[in-house]
């Protein structure tokens, strides 16, 4: 019968994928159509009456399975599990198909609510009469403010030209240098603007970005803060001396100048560049130094030609004579070299094409535009017809690439097809004439390349060392040296196999070539005896939420995006933004290779502990190209063979460098974000080869992250007895919080978000948070008691201020937090999701940093628990509800709620709330809390609020006295300190009775066991005990399942280790079994772990809590 079902539901599916294609680009495209509108209804229908068919279909053979005999049974649960039509589990085809529902049911109820205008449809995309609207002249003031004054509009109208774009207000990201254009633009455009200057402040705190936004937290867009505000910014970014001195150290650390014409004119426009900004200052000051500093980077030459121009002044030259003078001889040379270059090649076209005697050559156009009618005769020598010049006259010789005395079509040095188009359109070169000023596609030149016949010039064509050309003829013995070098390959995101092939064909009738050695050519460079080039790799730290990897990089410039193995992307888990297709155009291919892959987001760790995000793409590793890099983990340069696993390409390749500092002629040092990079020529002297055997690249594993996992599980017992690195997130985070901590008027504590990226960049999820809340409505309707407890719970936070009203804020920074309800034995409590984002956006929880756990110290405050003869325990009462957030917060913690429970869903019935105190669910939310009250803790100049900070875990605090007397002292003590904050400090129990009544009713834990951190403390007989977990038996038993059980004993003191020691010996048996995580372990040893969990059931394990009387006995304490 399944047989039957299955025929029935492939075809189905596969209707579905077809609706899958045509629906996809209707719901991605950014205008909408009626045409459009009207085929997602007529699919609408279609896709869910296959997705009601495929439900159906599934049900029935579920139905078909639980009617078989026992014995047959699982035969045919395995091939329900197995069931994949087109790649995919039929499963995952229904869910996929109630999600583009969904997507449609969204655009089509964006299509229908577009007249309303009301907040919810305009979010929705609805609208389209804002932006005729926006199109009208307007002069926009505050609510409530006196319109501008006339004149005023008036003036601005006539200086501003009506044909002129919108200008746009520029960032500041923190950079001095940039200051004073920075400030000159914002004070045209916003400050001597008559205008509110509140509004003034929220304009400039929008154009801060990054260093500068954290420089001015804790000031707010209004009118007191605006002076103060600038003031900061002045006194920090626009100290002149500061400026100064920055320049000046740039310009000392500029790398040397070289001969060629080249390197001399980067050198006068990076100088030119500074003192232009020096002289913007004033008078520039140290004259003699930065003459001395410009001086020390120009060859001897050009500094003996700079003397002999100052002699003949007959004056001592100042900085601007010096850059005057330093500009003549390089323009000069620059204008000998122009000369030098348009004869040779002159020279040299013609003798190609027409010979020698090219002038009587007939074939010879005299109307093409590249030839002047000039008399050629006066210009070049003339040969006779033996080839040898009668009159001959010498031209300087000069290479467009290496800047060589030779040809630029005899260049041995720069070969590489992308470097010579790249060093080309630097000097701003037509790819086909080689002139300057215009490019190929303007170039009126009539000539192809003679090789491939292709539009561009033959010294650029991808064929010129693949035909013949140059090419060194190949002997026994010796490796293939004629390819280009790994350079060429390393843009090619192509599968090596083809490359191959091709080469193959050239070297098929050459003998003495190693054919298997063939891949290995074709991926790293060739060492021609006279140096060894090395590229730019980085050994990068990857995050994506709480997973970490290190992995080597390439920074390729000849790349547009970038590239991640398909290994590494495993390994982080991350989450899939989009599937597609790029064109990738290698070298030595026309037309692009279709590559499919997906789109993905993380995060690199910078130097400063701070993370730039990139987006990558999924690749295979043998798709990677394989070169030579120079390795930084040694004292001396050892160059290594490598295949990265990461490719950054150039839209994000400047983003991560510093400055370049020379280290010989060919080699340099590059300072980046991510640590010193050495890339360049390293001489043959200093060039350390490899052994064959020395493998320095990354072995990626084929196997899970939970096999790294298992690392930490094996180490030393986790009781804290471990390293406790210092974080740079966990630093970072707790800099922005002791910056943005304040105190309201009646003693409560105001916190921020520590933002771990600028919080423009967290997307609206609306569309997503309101298909929640429908979902959300549609369950709570239908268990009326739950909707009942559910809207209790709303109100009650909305009287207690927990809460509070909210409107949408079109075009402002805004986030929604999705909500569903978590039902236990006891209550009902809401969970607020800060981990929901939208397909290529992020979350909130994603956006902000999750601060320092607190988790290495639990194992000593239970040891110090142990310790005193009456410990006392108490509890913050709805400890994350006594911090209040910042305003500007409170906009990313809004939720969707209805206004009445009685009425049907409606835009009218509808109501936004946003959290005033700090909402439970949020990553960063204990941590504000535990460092909040470690702060006021720390302020308070008193005995016990020193020892409950040392012994405060988040809202619970623990006080160790020795008499009871002290204990009550201390109790008062700490609810006068609570109280200061506005915290009410409850829930006291201890192991003393009596101190335990005279707690009041009110502040007093009604327990005789209650659980401390987690541990379970008889109060009465002052017993902590060792519980051990219940082990379900008669599920299957898999390697995870195992591992499951066992972690499930909670000990982080360590003391049940002895009793688990045959457990963790037979967990580490399985690995000499070839068991997969899910696959089901041998009978026998489904015995064996029985045999271990039956010896669980026992009664508890009771201990004293205190260790021993110190003060009675003497006490010698042994560690291990």
């Amino acid at each position: 019968m399944s047989g039957t079902i299955r025929q029935a539901m492939t075809p189905a599916i596969t209707r579905l994928r077809e609706h899958f294609d045509e629906i996809r680009p209707v719901l991605d495209a950014q205008e909408r159509t009626a045409e459009g509108i009207e085929m997602l209804r007529t699919r609408l229908v279609k896709v869910r009456r296959i997705v009601n068919r495929l439900e159906e279909k599934a049900n029935q053979w579920q139905d078909y399975i639980r009617g078989l005999p026992v014995n047959e049974r699982q035969a045919e649960e395995q091939v329900l599990a197995n069931f994949a039509p087109l790649e995919h589990h039929y499963a995952e085809w229904i869910e996929n198909a109630h999600e583009l529902i969904a997507d449609i049911e969204i655009v089509l109820a964006e299509s229908e609510d577009g007249s309303t205008q009301s907040d919810l449809s305009e979010e929705l995309g609805v609208g389209q009469n804002r932006m005729n609207q926006s199109r009208r002249p307007q002069v926009f003031v505050n609510e409530g403010q006196t319109p501008l004054n006339e004149n005023f509009v008036r003036r601005n109208e006539y200086n501003i030209p009506t044909h002129l774009p919108r200008t746009r207000l520029a960032e500041f990201y923190g950079d001095p240098l940039v200051w004073p254009e920075f400030w000159q633009s914002f004070s045209r455009t916003v400050d001597s603007l008559e205008m509110d200057p509140g509004l003034k402040a929220h304009y400039l705190i929008q154009c801060l970005r990054g260093k500068a936004k954290r420089a001015v937290l804790g000031y707010r867009p209004i009118a007191e803060h605006y002076e103060p505000l600038k003031d900061a910014l002045k006194r920090q970014f626009g100290n002149e001396r500061a400026i100064r001195d920055t320049l000046h150290a740039e310009l000392i650390s500029l790398p040397m100048a070289n001969e060629s014409v080249y390197s001399l004119r980067s050198y006068v426009e990076e100088v030119e560049r500074i003192c232009r900004s020096l002289t913007a200052m004033g008078r520039v000051e140290d004259e003699s130094i930065v003459m001395m500093a410009i001086k020390n980077k120009l060859p001897k030459n050009i500094i003996l030609e700079l003397l002999k121009k100052e002699k003949e002044t007959k004056a001592t030259w100042n900085v601007d004579e010096l850059r005057k003078g330093l500009e003549e001889i390089v323009t000069l040379r620059e204008e000998v070299q122009r000369c030098a270059q348009t004869f040779s090649k002159s020279v040299n076209y013609s003798q190609q094409r027409f010979g020698n005697n090219w002038n009587n050559n007939r074939g010879f156009n005299q109307n093409q535009v590249n030839f002047r009618k000039e008399n050629f005769d006066r210009v070049f020598a003339v040969h006779s017809g033996d080839g040898k010049a009668k009159n001959t006259k010498k031209f300087e010789i000069f290479c467009y690439f290496c800047h060589g005395n030779h040809h630029a079509e005899k260049c041995e040095i720069i070969k590489a097809t992308f470097l010579r188009t790249k060093i080309l359109s630097e000097q701003n070169r037509c790819l086909l004439c080689l002139r300057k000023g215009h490019t190929v596609e303007s170039c009126v030149s009539r000539i192809n390349c003679n090789i491939c016949k292709e539009r561009h010039n033959k010294l650029v064509c991808p064929k010129l060392y693949k035909n013949g050309e140059n090419k060194k003829d190949f002997r026994k013995g010796e490796q293939v040296n004629h390819l280009e070098t790994s350079e060429n390959l390393l843009t090619i995101v192509e599968k090596p196999k083809e490359f191959e092939e091709e080469i193959k064909k050239q070297i098929k009738k050459n003998e003495g070539v190693n054919v298997n050695q063939l891949r290995e050519n074709i991926l790293k460079i060739e060492d021609n005896g006279e140096g060894n080039v090395v590229l730019m790799k980085a050994d990068l730290m990857l995050k994506e939420r709480n997973n970490k990897i290190n992995v080597k990089c390439f920074f390729d410039s000849g790349a547009t995006v970038n590239f991640l193995c398909n290994e590494i992307v495993e390994k982080l888990k991350l989450k899939k933004l989009k599937r597609t297709e790029l064109g990738v155009v290698p070298f030595f291919r026309k037309e692009p290779i279709k590559l499919k892959t997906s789109c993905y987001s993380l995060e690199v760790l910078l130097d400063n502990g701070n993370f730039e995000e990139i987006i990558v793409y999924s690749i295979n590793k043998n798709m990677m190209p394989r070169f030579k890099c120079a390795d930084l983990r040694t004292n001396e340069i050892v160059c290594a063979n490598i295949v990265p696993d990461m490719l950054i390409g150039m839209k994000h390749f400047w983003r991560f460098f510093k400055r370049i500092e020379p280290l010989s002629d060919y080699l340099f040092k590059v300072e980046t974000t991510v640590g010193p990079i050495i890339c360049g020529e390293i001489s043959g002297e200093r060039f350390k080869k490899l052994n064959k055997k020395e493998n320095l690249c990354t072995i990626l594993s084929s196997n899970t992250l939970e096999n790294e996992e298992l690392n930490n599980y094996w180490s030393l017992e986790t009781i804290g007895v471990k390293d406790d690195p210092v974080c740079k997130d966990d630093k970072v985070a707790l800099d922005l919080f002791n910056s943005a901590i304040r105190r309201n008027e009646n003693g409560s504590y105001i916190v921020k978000w520590p933002w771990k990226i600028e919080r423009d960049s967290l997307p609206s999820n609306f569309s997503l948070a309101y298909k929640r809340f429908l979902n959300l409505m549609d369950k709570l309707k239908k268990n009326p008691d739950l909707l009942d407890k559910y809207e209790e719970i709303i109100n009650n936070d909305l009287e207690r201020g927990v809460i509070e009203k909210a409107e949408r804020k079109k075009g402002e920074i805004e986030h929604f937090l999705p909500h569903h309800p978590v039902i236990n034995t006891k209550k009902v409590r809401i969970v607020y999701d800060a981990s929901a984002k939208m397909r290529e956006g992020k979350s909130l929880n994603e956006c902000l940093y999750r601060g320092p756990i607190i988790m290495p110290d639990l194992a000593g405050l239970l040891i110090r628990f142990r310790v005193p003869k009456i410990a006392m325990w108490a509890d913050i009462e709805k400890a994350f509800h006594t911090l209040e957030l910042e305003e500007e917060d409170r906009e990313v913690t809004k939720f969707i709620w209805v206004k009445s429970t009685k009425k049907p869903i409606s835009t009218q019935n509808i109501q936004y709330l946003r959290f005033v105190k700090v909402p439970f669910g949020v990553i960063s939310s204990p941590f504000l809390l535990s460092a909040t009250v470690r702060h006021h803790l720390k302020k308070c100049d008193d005995p016990v609020a020193k020892i409950a900070k040392e012994n405060s875990y988040v809202d619970n605090i623990f006080i160790g006295v020795e008499s009871a007397n002290e204990a009550w002292l201390a109790y008062k003590r700490l609810k006068e300190i609570f109280i200061d904050a506005q915290m009410n400090l409850r829930e006291f129990i201890s192991n003393n009775m009596e101190l335990n009544e005279r707690f009041p009713l009110e502040d007093r834990l009604e327990k005789n066991k209650p659980k401390i951190l987690g541990i379970p403390w008889d109060i009465f007989s002052d017993k902590i005990n060792i519980v051990f977990p219940i082990v379900d038996l008669n599920e299957k038993i898999t390697k995870r399942i195992v591992l499951r059980q066992l972690a499930s004993m909670f000990d982080p003191l360590g003391l049940a280790s002895p009793s688990l020691l045959s457990a963790k010996l037979f967990f580490q048996s399985l690995w000499t079994k070839e068991n997969k995580w899910d696959d089901k372990i041998s009978d026998e040893n489904a015995i064996k772990w029985k045999e271990i969990t039956n010896s669980w059931i026992v009664d508890p394990i009771e201990i004293n809590r205190r260790v021993t009387d110190i003060k009675s006995k003497k006490t010698i304490t042994c560690i291990f």
